[in-house]
């Protein structure tokens, strides 16, 4: 990054630093999102009638959902 700056014309380093931040800060939002998003589904899935721990979700009607892996019991 510091390379590729130190080469750039003087008239495109603002420029480029002005994507660079905005792809850095785009990066930045989806990690948080992503770790929301993982944080949520662990509360849902400690929760009495939450919903199944993410091992459990490929298959809800599978053993680890039925074995009680999770709070939430699928009715047959």
């Amino acid at each position: 990054m510091t390379q590729t700056l130190a080469t750039l014309p003087s008239s495109q380093r603002a420029p480029f630093s002005r994507i660079q931040a905005s792809i850095r800060s785009a990066y930045h939002r989806s990690v948080n999102a992503r770790k929301n998003a993982e944080f949520r589904a662990h509360l849902s899935a400690t929760t009495p009638g939450g919903s199944l721990l993410a091992h459990a979700r490929a298959d809800p009607r599978g053993v680890a959902a039925q074995k009680g892996e999770s709070s939430f019991v699928v009715d047959r």
